[in-house]
């Protein structure tokens, strides 16, 4: 009699998407799942094995008998083999037992098990996750989603879960899910980190791989308890408002036959090739990114964990061996790409999937590349050519500064550059800088033990590691134990060696890391501007005598400049000058010399600017520069700048006015952007504006006038864009717009990740929509993007007040430009593509206007000017004087 019966949760679309590669939620569809069927509670079981001749249900419940429960093969070739089986549910032990076309069968795991037996126990559980948990983290979650793209602080503490702390007096075991969220949350939030990263919880079976052999993909490793307790620990991070990241390996997967190596009694899951499905340096499987649904599986599982778990970011594991054939391998044991290439363009293929479909389903969170390489664009967006990571290991950073650091400090002098040379690709990616397990282990020696000199000197020169790291520009990891300068390697088995806090030394480094953690908290200085240039500057780095560095960190216009001396060299300097942006007081804020650190006690204090020139700056200060030590000054007094407009203030600027950038700024060179008089700290909308397709009017020199901070309805904005809806009867305002009802012929700036290409890093844009716009694709119609939404409407504002060329000299008006009305622009001056050219405005003679210049109503353009093609003017009345320009060059 058959006790199966059939039912399916899939759908023909289901499995054209699976096919496809492009289902990225078929953990609700493939795996066990209890369901009610004509009237009967039972669990419904599907599993993909396209190459086995019957596939049948054991476990538990029929005495692992593979006779008793055959499913049954869908009709439509797809190779899923389901069916229902009544009077069991949550909690039941159970395999798939899958006999091969030679007739021999294989006892297989679930792939899409969402719940295993604990290790040595191999077989999958039927679970319904969740159920018995209530969610309490609406508000970091509601947090996470607006500060999506936004710049913020990256501080992540690193954590193996099985070994970060023991229970000696109970047979050494680790601590539980919820143990964890007693001990290892608070600890992390009292130190100050940003994040925790864990590093693999799938369930593994084998525990020093430290769960890098993943066989249950779905399933949270049941050594530390049900999944209800994983999702209690995650819980209590975010309202402890710490982010939690997950080290997802989607590079290899281990050759134990219960997972899914052979799953079917075929190479499905791995590359049939072994020149392409074997790691040799893992002695793993390469998983087949070139098979579709392998493809629906990968990113279905790394959704799973943002989707079910509420997961904050996935740190991608071997990215680097992912992307190149011949990683690890020698000459002749690769197969190269259809180009003749070494990279593996399935795996380029499938990353890029990854990312655009983490980020468009779940704004805020963030993907980090574990890649060793300088292959390009790793961490650039998609629609730019890039992998679409949020931010890439900066490895090369990591072995530089510690092959610096290991060197005995006499010989530094003549290696400054390899702590030097990260700024020259600093900026190249969206780096953050590790400290990570692999260099603790393995005979590599405790961070600690990789230093030089005595003890003292071993404890100066690792706290000095942590300030640089600290104040380089990116973000930082740090793995467990490094945190109070562990004298022994790390070990799975034994874990942080938390004994040596009672000594004066460990806890003093431990102290400095917290130290740093609430500075750089603190302080926008060292994170605001972490991935762009605008946020460093160097001081001096070519100090080789003295191993001297001296650097700039700096956020946002408002944010106090923060000044980073290090000194990796013994012995005290006095009396040594560093010159400074700006006078008045330069606090010292942190010094690893510090005796609360384990220093000697060398500190400065206050000191006050002077008016003596140093290293390109008019301003320097004179500070005792203290043995082997980071030493962080803080600028009290900005020098003073106008400040952000409030709403009181904007709502009595005149209808259609601005307010004044600096007046006649020399040569007609335009504020610092860094520091612009109009500072938008926040948009308080999105705005659409609808234009009839007949209307030729510029587009953004008028959405610039949109000023931020003003609690306008949508009558004032249209009357703020008067010279864009003027004669235009039919144009219509809305607000808030949603991107999902923009028409032709819209126009919006957008401060909403969710509809900016995934928000991969922060960006604002104008956007002109056209009739192929598609929502729910990458945004390709945009004109201008700013990378700090913070500021990105003050650029614009900028823009728009430049007052170009005083007194009618001659100017080069950038491209993208906004020439204010009633400005002379001088004769034989140039204007950048993409300018605007407000009503009003005058342009000198023999002036050249390059393509895409939009020149308003009532501008007078001088004698023999040259209009390239594609300029645009108004032709109604009182339009453009064009009698004396020239259409073409």
């Amino acid at each position: 009699m058959q006790t199966v019966k059939a039912f399916s949760l899939l759908t023909d679309f289901d499995i054209a998407l699976f096919q496809s590669g492009k289902h990225f939620r078929m953990y609700q569809k493939l795996g066990s799942h209890p369901v009610e069927c004509d009237g009967e509670r039972g669990v419904y079981f599907a599993v993909w094995a396209p190459h086995a001749r019957q596939v049948s249900v054991t476990g538990t419940f029929n005495a692992w008998n593979p006779k008793s429960h055959v499913l049954l093969p869908r009709w439509d070739k797809s190779g899923i083999w389901e069916g229902f089986i009544p009077n069991i549910g949550k909690g039941t032990v159970y395999k798939y037992h899958i006999t091969m076309q030679n007739g021999k069968g294989l006892d297989k795991g679930d792939p899409y098990a969402i719940r295993w037996e604990t290790p040595p126990g191999t077989a999958s559980i039927v679970w319904e996750l969740g159920e018995d948990y209530t969610w309490q983290d609406g508000a970091w979650l509601d947090k996470r989603l607006r500060q999506a793209g936004k710049p913020q602080p990256w501080s992540v503490y690193e954590v193996h879960p099985g070994s970060w702390k023991k229970i000696p007096e109970d047979g050494n075991r680790s601590l539980n899910f919820r143990e964890l969220a007693d001990d290892l949350v608070p600890y992390v939030k009292e130190m100050g980190f940003s994040h925790i990263e864990l590093m693999p919880v799938m369930e593994h079976p084998y525990f020093p791989s430290w769960g890098y052999q993943i066989t249950g993909f779905f399933a949270p490793s049941g050594r530390f308890g049900p999944p209800e307790d994983f999702m209690h620990f995650i819980d209590a991070c975010h309202q402890a408002e710490l982010g939690v990241i997950l080290d997802w390996v989607p590079s290899h997967f281990p050759g134990d036959i219960h997972g899914l190596y052979l799953f079917d009694g075929s190479h499905l899951y791995e590359y049939a090739d072994m020149r392409r499905g074997y790691h040799p340096d893992w002695n793993s499987y390469v998983f087949d990114y070139g098979r579709n649904e392998v493809r629906s599986f990968l990113i279905s599982n790394a959704l799973f964990w943002l989707d079910k778990y509420h997961i904050d970011g996935l740190r991608v594991d071997a990215v680097a061996s992912m992307l190149y054939h011949d990683y690890s391998r020698k000459e002749g044991e690769w197969i190269p790409n259809i180009h003749g290439g070494r990279e593996n363009l399935e795996a380029i293929s499938f990353l890029r999937d990854f990312n655009e479909a983490a980020y468009k389903n779940y704004p805020g969170i963030e993907t980090i590349a574990e890649e060793s390489t300088a292959f390009p664009g790793v961490s650039k967006p998609i629609w730019e050519g890039g992998l679409g990571f949020g931010q890439k290991w900066m490895m090369g950073w990591m072995h530089d500064a510690l092959n610096y650091f290991k060197r005995p400090p006499v010989f530094r002098r003549w290696h400054q550059s390899e702590i030097t040379f990260s700024m020259v690709y600093a900026f190249s990616e969206r780096f953050m800088l590790p400290l990570s397990h692999d260099e603790v282990v393995h005979m590599k020696a405790s961070l600690l033990y990789k230093m030089p000199g005595n003890e003292w000197e071993k404890f100066a020169n690792l706290r000095a590691l942590f300030g640089h790291q600290w104040t380089h520009p990116g973000s930082h990891i740090l793995f467990m134990g490094g945190e109070l300068g562990q004298t022994t390697e790390w070990s799975h088995d034994r874990g942080v060696v938390w004994e040596l806090l009672q000594y004066d030394y460990h806890k003093g480094c431990q102290e400095w890391v917290r130290a740093l953690n609430q500075l750089y908290q603190k302080h926008p200085a060292l994170w605001w501007n972490a991935f762009t240039p605008e946020g460093y500057e160097w001081i001096s780095g070519d100090d080789t005598e003295n191993c001297v560095l001296a650097y700039l960190r700096k956020g946002r216009s408002t944010d106090k400049v923060l000044l980073v001396v290090c000194h990796f060299k013994p012995g005290v300097l006095e009396n040594y000058t560093v010159g400074v942006p700006y006078g008045g007081t330069w606090r010292e804020v942190l010094n690893s010399d510090d005796p609360r650190f384990g220093g000697s006690g060398t500190v400065n204090g206050d000191l006050k600017a002077e008016k003596i020139a140093s290293h390109g700056h008019e301003q320097s200060i004179t500070l005792q520069l203290a043995s082997l030590a980071v030493q962080i000054f803080e600028g009290v007094h900005l020098p003073k700048s106008k400040p952000p407009a409030t709403k009181k203030q904007a709502g009595k600027l005149p209808a259609g006015k601005l307010p004044k950038g600096k007046n006649n700024p020399p040569n007609g060179q335009r504020p610092n952007r860094s520091n612009p008089d109009v500072y938008a700290e926040h948009l308080l909308g999105t705005y659409c504006v609808h234009l009839p397709p007949i209307c030729n009017i510029p587009f953004f020199s008028s959405f610039a006038q949109f000023y931020p901070g003003m609690d306008i309805t949508a009558a004032q904005l249209a009357h703020l864009l008067k010279g864009t809806l003027e004669g235009n009867p039919d144009a219509t305002v809305r607000q808030p717009a949603r991107i999902e009802e923009a028409r032709e012929g819209d126009f919006a700036f957008l401060d909403n990740p969710k509809y900016e290409s995934y928000a991969y890093s922060t960006k604002a844009s104008i956007l002109l929509v056209n009739k192929n716009f598609q929502p729910t694709q990458p945004v390709s119609a945009t004109l201008i993007r700013v990378d700090d939404v913070r500021t990105s409407l003050a650029f614009l504002l900028e823009r728009f007040n430049d007052i170009v060329s005083p007194n009618g000299a001659p100017a080069q008006v950038d491209e993208k430009a906004s020439v204010h009305p009633d400005v002379q622009i001088g004769n034989q001056s140039a204007i950048g593509a993409f300018t605007v050219v407000e009503a009003g405005a005058v342009i000198g003679d023999n002036c050249n206007i390059y393509p895409q210049v939009f020149i308003g109503r009532n501008v007078h353009i001088g004698n023999n000017c040259k209009l390239y093609p594609g300029c645009a003017y108004t032709t109604t009345a009182s339009s453009a004087t064009t009698a004396c320009c020239m259409p073409t060059p």
